[in-house]
């Protein structure tokens, strides 16, 4: 589990000291069954060439509080540091700081640097010359050098350029964070890279805030209800994903939600959407995904359903999972934009239990078709054929009303359509729609011709060029998944 005490995240963790938050919080992360923590240590007091004996202290207090709850401390180096010319330095650093802890075993590993940008000549000549030494110091202790999605460059381009370099620790720890669809994807990249080296996804999240125009992920509600319900979909689909390839269970960003001023002045102060990564909010309730975490530490297994019968609902009145593709143009027109609809989960009719997802005057152009969508949780794979199923009624229906199968690449290149037939005019009763794809080993559009696919999405889909509409479309009770070969 990623660690700082919602009050005081980096920096302040450390000079606003709290013991007694920490002992608290370190009770609830076992309580959720996480095994380790992971604590950074941040300028400051851990400055170069050798940090102040209190900050030793705090360290030290730190260890023992998680020990006593039985979690390992993942140690994260250098944090916030910039000072890559000074390599002198920076040993002695480490051997004030790591080698006390040589072999411990209450230590599971320790990262030199979190997220190393590759990019640049000087950090990849410091960590060249500062990861033997510090697997030197840290004697049983495994070691590695942490990398995420930056400067233009993949998390694989990252790797590529650790071992151009030179850099090997003793696993490879990635952060992966935008749409988890694409995790399967990136992970199968990544572990052939790997050649049999460990690998660990040793952060991962997404963030519950919601601004005016919805989510982080385009199309997710702007209500808590549901960005909450995705965060934790997020977290599932990337354990899909982590599980593909028998890796260990993911280590989310963050514990808990950070408090106003709990984060330094710097960039990631300044975004809204960094101080809510938390599985738990600021007053220690949970959200969803602390409960998801919870269960999968426990050790149960993965379920691939995604409110296929529509009962979730959030406080708007809409399907929880189901993001809306719709971009009305508004008082200033943009590009693209023009398709809409009235979406909304409708208590009154359903195929199956209690509710359905309902699409009311659907307007179609050129752009698109709105609709409900969402990428299932489970792995799709290149060469594999899969299925989709719905139940779709309607009520004065004109135009398109379907099941569609969008295939995206792992950048979210558009792929292709595999699209169900459309419901037929008028005033058609419950009918099954479905569609299906046999994903291709290489892309056959034009702008994606080097790119393999890397999921899936389902679209819900209703709508008639204006000034029609499409009517009133009901779903029900959707499937999907593999079809044996």
């Amino acid at each position: 589990m990623n660690y700082f005490p919602s009050a005081h995240a980096w920096t302040y963790m450390w000079t606003e000291w709290d013991a007694a938050t920490i002992q608290k919080d370190f009770a609830r992360i076992a309580a959720m069954k996480f095994n380790t923590v992971r604590i950074n240590l941040v300028g400051g007091m851990f400055g170069l060439p050798a940090p102040s004996a209190s900050a030793m202290q705090k360290l030290a207090t730190v260890i023992a509080l998680a020990d006593q709850q039985g979690l390992k401390v993942q140690l994260g180096l250098f944090d916030w540091f910039g000072n890559f010319s000074d390599i002198k330095d920076s040993k002695t650093w480490i051997d004030t700081v790591v080698g006390p802890y040589r072999n411990d075993p209450r230590i599971a590993f320790i990262d030199l640097h979190n997220e190393l940008d590759t990019t640049v000549p000087a950090q990849l000549l410091w960590a060249s010359a500062l990861l033997p030494y510090l697997k030197s110091v840290a004697g049983s202790v495994p070691v590695t050098v942490s990398v995420t999605a930056q400067s233009k460059h993949t998390v694989l381009q990252h790797l590529q350029n650790l071992r151009t370099a030179g850099v090997q620790g003793d696993f490879i720890d990635v952060h992966l964070y935008g749409n988890a669809a694409t995790a399967y994807s990136q992970l199968q990249d990544i572990t052939t890279f790997a050649a049999g080296t460990p690998v660990f996804v040793g952060e991962t999240g997404y963030s519950t805030y919601f601004g005016s125009t919805g989510g982080t992920l385009s199309g997710v509600p702007a209500n808590s209800a549901a960005t909450e319900a995705m965060q934790a979909y997020q977290l599932k689909t990337m354990s899909y994903a982590a599980q593909a390839f028998s890796l260990p269970l993911i280590a989310p960003w963050a514990y808990v939600d950070f408090m106003p001023n709990a984060i330094p002045p710097s960039q990631v102060a300044s975004s809204p959407a960094q101080y809510d990564f938390g599985l738990l909010h600021t007053d220690y309730s949970q959200k969803p995904a602390a409960a998801f975490m919870t269960r999968v530490n426990s050790g149960e297994a993965l379920t691939d359903d995604f409110n296929n019968g529509f009962e979730q609902i959030d406080s708007s009145g809409l399907p929880l999972l189901w993001r809306l593709r719709s971009k009305p143009c508004g008082a200033t027109p943009s590009s693209g934009c023009g398709f809409q609809a009235d979406f909304a989960a409708d208590k009154t009719v359903a195929h199956s239990g209690t509710a359905s997802a309902r699409i009311s005057h659907g307007v179609s152009n050129q752009y698109g078709v709105p609709g409900f969508f969402l990428s299932p949780p489970v792995p799709t794979v290149p060469g594999h054929t899969y299925m989709a199923t719905v139940f779709a009624r309607g009520q004065n229906v004109v135009g398109t009303a379907r099941l569609n199968l969008s295939v995206y690449s792992q950048t979210g290149c558009y792929m292709g359509s595999y699209v169900s037939p459309s419901l037929p005019a008028g005033n058609p009763g419950w009918t099954q729609l479905s569609a299906s794809v046999t994903l291709p080993s290489r892309g056959s559009a034009h702008v994606c011709a080097d790119a393999l696919p890397a999921y899936l999405e389902i679209h819900l889909e209703s709508g008639a060029p204006a000034p029609a509409n499409g009517g009133t479309v009901w779903f029900d009770d959707v499937t999907f998944g593999e079809v044996a070969r």
